[in-house]
């Protein structure tokens, strides 16, 4: 017999309700039918089926709010047959949000299949549902085993919510995956036989598909081809490992290009406020969520008769941006035509270069709405910029943009992605997305077991039944071949605030040798210096050591129970001085390695260079032709 039928609402309307007594009629027949046949109990199995709903306002933003409905509905199973179905729901964040949902399934019930339709209004608390499921056990005996109830993974549109918190943009949610790719690949190769490859994942719109670095890594294969291989090979686990780590831990440069023309100022929000008034709410609000070792430039334009400036050199300092940005908003100039193509150029070159950083990764995001007939620069030689500086360029198309797939197609071939805001109300939502892109990056490293020889390296990844594949270039292992028990420190390059005369500089491992547990530094400066671990939610490796110092030598020392992983990379720790009132300074910076066992050791290069190098000329008549040499004093740059 029919024990219930229960639905969790919390508000029906009348269609709902017209919904739900036919449902309940056509299961009482049903059910009657099933007793008079005998032989049968029915039971009532709950099912939870997940719900990924994709919300749109037009004026603020899309947010992504999954929901959990739970549809009890007859099955009619032996008495043997257990079902269970277990949800562990983790909370991220509350958006109360109403959604109405359709819910169909198919039940087979004596042969036949039934329809039941179920609409359901109700208010979802829940941002992010991780599900876990075992779906049937059955006893010894049983002379069935249902099938489990297929769960629905389409996003239902729904309509649309409650402003939110204009403060608290949230990333729009994505379309559902079928396609996925490797994009913007850059490898960098690092004595001693470490491999480094930074990658983004894109769907098949060609947006950043975000994952947590451990369900990359789960889901990641290395390979390797060269002299001695069978074709590719993947790596021996047993004998090297690899280690995937999300943006955060990425030397990243990002550089934005902003429209301050009057085509901007023009432009009009439905509150009145200005195109630029949106465009530098999506800036700030872009800014704040940036990790804080990224580096992060600014240029503007806004008249053909002026050149485009740099509103911010590189700098981890938000504040420092924040009020560069805002003087010059509030600088009281003329609002004149487009030099888009121009800014892009003059951005370009804030750049670290190439042969001084090979590690980093380069993004420059602007604005345009295709037309420019005052610039020096083309849009047709942006790629090749790009391909100097080997910088991503990621193009925001404003309004009715003229040639938008030219734009499409510069920054896809520059591995970054096309961005369309048909008015300037879309801004802070797409920018926010384009920042989620920039933040779907991942670096992968590994150690090399190989010697001598030119090798590629080659990753698969595979993860909700697709695959994606790529393949480096050759390198030759005899050039960054060395003893893994010779850990490699590094450091980004310094953002020096000249207003107040500060200097940041992050600290990074390359390379960590085995059961290192224990790292003295020195800062060896009379300049007042801080020193603060990266959390971890920054990229740092450190995070939950503890920090002491400095000893009557100088030293600082961070130190935990826990050793670091073997080979492993990442943020170590910031170093802010100040009084830098020098054009160009170097900052000695020693490790104590005497404190380890078996010949380990922490290198680095001891000494960071701040503000303006030393450069020395000189003439070479090589080749007969007299020509001019300029570098920096202490060998680098070119």
């Amino acid at each position: 017999m029919i024990k219930h039928l229960t639905m969790p609402l919390q508000r029906l309307n009348q269609k709902s309700v017209a919904s739900i007594c036919a449902t309940v009629f056509f299961a009482l027949l049903i059910a009657a039918a099933l007793a008079c046949a005998g032989g049968t109990e029915t039971v009532i199995q709950t099912v939870e089926v997940e719900k990924i709903v994709e919300v749109e306002r037009e004026v603020v933003k899309e947010v992504e709010v999954p929901q959990t409905v739970v549809v009890e509905k007859e099955v009619a199973v032996p008495e043997t047959v257990v079902v269970e179905k277990e949800v562990l729901v983790e909370v991220l964040k509350e958006v109360p949000v109403v959604q109405t949902v359709i819910v169909e399934r198919e039940v087979k019930v004596a042969g036949q299949t039934v329809v039941q339709t179920v609409e359901v209004e109700r208010i979802v608390e829940v941002e992010k549902i991780v599900e876990v499921e075992r779906v049937v056990t059955a006893r010894p005996g049983s002379a069935l085993t249902p099938e489990p109830t297929p769960v629905p993974t389409t996003p239902t549109p729904v309509p649309p919510t409650p402003t939110p918190d204009p403060q608290v943009p949230a990333t729009p949610t994505p379309a559902p995956l079928r396609e996925i790719e490797f994009a913007g690949v850059v490898t960098s190769t690092n004595v001693p036989s470490q491999v480094q490859i930074v990658f983004a994942l894109r769907d098949q719109d060609g947006h950043s598909v975000v994952l947590p670095a451990d369900q990359v890594q789960e889901g990641i294969r290395v390979y390797e081809q060269g002299p001695g291989t069978d074709g590719w090979e993947e790596i021996d686990y047993s004998e090297t490992s690899f280690f995937v780590h999300t943006a955060e831990n990425i030397d990243l440069e990002v550089v934005f290009v902003l429209d301050f023309t009057n085509s901007m100022y023009e432009a009009r929000l439905p509150d009145g406020r200005t195109g630029i008034d949106a465009m530098l709410d999506a800036f700030n609000a872009a800014l704040a969520v940036l990790p804080s070792a990224h580096r992060i430039g600014v240029v503007e334009f806004h008249d053909r008769n002026v050149e485009p400036s740099v509103l911010s050199p590189l700098t981890t300092d938000r504040n420092s941006i924040r009020s560069s940005v805002a003087r010059f908003a509030n600088s009281g100039f003329d609002h004149g035509s487009s030099r888009v193509w121009d800014g892009v150029s003059v951005g370009s070159k804030l750049f670290s270069s190439v042969s001084a950083n090979p590690r980093a990764v380069r993004a420059l995001v602007f604005l345009s709405d295709g037309r420019d007939t005052s610039s020096v620069a083309t849009r047709d030689s942006l790629a090749g910029i790009a391909s100097e500086r080997k910088a991503q360029l990621y193009a925001l198309g404003v309004g009715d943009v003229f040639q938008s797939s030219e734009l499409r197609s510069l920054a896809s071939g520059t591995g970054g992605t096309y961005y369309s805001a048909r008015d300037v109300s879309r801004l802070q939502t797409q920018l926010q997305l384009l920042v989620s892109d920039l933040r779907g990056q991942y670096q992968l490293t590994y150690i090399t077991l190989r010697r001598t020889g030119e090798y590629r390296s080659g990753l698969t990844f595979k993860y909700r039944g697709l695959e994606a594949s790529m393949g480096t270039d050759p390198f030759d292992v005899a050039n960054f071949f060395g003893p893994d028990n010779q850990g490699v420190i590094s450091h980004d390059p310094p953002a020096l605030d000249r207003s107040d005369g500060t200097a940041d500089i992050f600290v990074r491992a390359l390379h960590i040798p085995r059961n290192i547990d224990r790292i003295r530094f020195n800062p060896g400066t009379a300049k007042p210096v801080s020193v603060e671990l990266v959390a971890a939610t920054d990229g740092g490796l450190l995070d939950g050591w503890t920090l002491s110092g400095p000893d009557r030598s100088g030293f600082y020392e961070a130190a935990s129970s826990v050793p670091i992983e073997f080979g492993n990379s990442g943020l170590l720790f910031k170093l802010t001085y100040s009084n830098i009132v020098e054009k160009g300074l170097a900052l000695p910076l020693d490790f104590d390695s005497s404190i380890y066992s078996g010949g380990k050791q922490l290198a680095y290069a001891g000494q960071i260079h701040v503000g303006e190098r030393p450069r020395i000329a000189f003439t070479s008549d090589r080749d007969g032709d007299n020509e001019i040499y300029v570098m920096n004093a202490d060998g680098t740059g070119s």
